[in-house]
């Protein structure tokens, strides 16, 4: 079944003129689709994102490159690791930095995070395409601008939604979501706590921390450090907020973590 399957991709790659191109996660092929739509075949490297940290490209998908045009790449750390390895199974690969010219650009952030940065984004995907497909410049072009009304209005959807909340702070594992907190001034207060259980002095002081920064929740990311969370949430009484940082609807993603920090 497995080689009928991978038959058939190699007869529709040659039958259809679109372009063929890899994406490393998720969001990054919503951003394509909203410019692209349906002139170009995506296919996602990394599927299973808690497993991010160890990913490695299968012989599957390595076996696919020789068919595939471009790769998508966004400045991720783990995209490293596998890049050069892309490069020698197909020396005609176009490879296009989405995060390019990408201010505070860090691998350890999750800079899509940001609408504003994904401005940035969806004009480097528009580069790309023209490159791509230049016969379809302006069909491009005019999805581009529709792209960047709809980050508009997000962000400014985000300013009312967060200006209505009086909580500002939020207990946080790790700088990932530096890109969303900073463009929202939204206040994290980043904690280190690594066993599996906490004494009673130490609950008054994380109760003490709570009290005084007004903190009414703790956001883990993609269920990372869940453990953890739940002894500290047990201890100070407050709920845990799990942020999906690699959903594909990442409009509608984004919407519903500005409504939960709301809350």
């Amino acid at each position: 079944m497995g080689k009928i399957l991978f038959i058939l991709f190699i007869i529709f790659t040659f039958i259809d003129a679109k372009p063929h191109a890899y994406v490393t996660i998720s969001p990054q092929k919503f951003f394509i689709e909203k410019i692209a739509k349906d002139k170009i075949n995506l296919r996602t490297m990394i599927e299973i994102t808690n497993e991010i940290d160890d990913f490695r490209p299968s012989t599957k998908q390595l076996n696919t490159l020789e068919y595939i045009d471009a790769y998508f790449t966004l400045g991720l750390q783990i995209e490293q690791s596998f890049i050069d390895d892309l490069r020698s199974r197909n020396s005609k690969l176009l490879f296009f930095d989405l995060g390019k010219n990408i201010t505070k650009k860090d691998p350890k952030y999750h800079n899509w995070l940001d609408p504003l940065v994904v401005k940035q984004i969806a004009y480097n995907i528009y580069e790309a395409m023209v490159i791509l497909d230049p016969k379809n410049k302006d069909f491009y072009e005019n999805n581009h601008h529709d792209f960047l009304d709809e980050l508009d209005r997000l962000y400014f959807d985000i300013l009312y939604t967060l200006r209505q909340s009086d909580q500002n702070n939020f207990f946080v594992f790790d700088d990932s979501l530096t890109p969303f907190f900073e463009r929202f001034n939204l206040q994290q207060i980043k904690i280190d706590f690594d066993r599996n259980f906490m004494t009673t002095p130490e609950k008054r002081q994380w109760q003490k921390i709570v009290q005084e920064n007004k903190i009414k929740f703790i956001l883990i990311v993609n269920s990372k450090n869940i453990s953890k969370a739940n002894i500290i949430s047990k201890a100070v009484n407050i709920p845990i907020i799990n942020i999906n940082t690699y959903s594909y609807n990442w409009l509608a993603n984004i919407y519903n973590i500005a409504n939960q920090l709301s809350k």
